[in-house]
């Protein structure tokens, strides 16, 4: 996902997925609250996957998310149906 928003001050990379709340302006006023962000890191943790963040100010911002090709029990489930 990459946006060309705001983007994102180097030290505030550092404590993005932090356990500190923050609010912030988007780059049409908008206001976050970095709820999404928190809710996306919890999935990517609970399903093994990655999750890394660039940015750069005034140029935006891009999230990539990996996740294993296979979980453990799928095929079980899958053979099973």
């Amino acid at each position: 996902m990459k946006d060309e928003g705001v983007g994102m001050e180097k030290a505030k990379l550092q404590s993005l997925f932090g356990n500190s709340a923050f609010s912030t302006f988007g780059s049409m006023g908008e206001r976050g609250f970095g709820l999404g962000l928190k809710l996306t890191k919890e999935f990517v943790d609970q399903n093994k996957g990655t999750i890394s963040v660039t940015s750069e100010p005034g140029k935006g911002t891009c999230f990539v998310l990996g996740f294993p090709s296979q979980a453990k029990g799928v095929e079980r489930r899958l053979d099973s149906a």
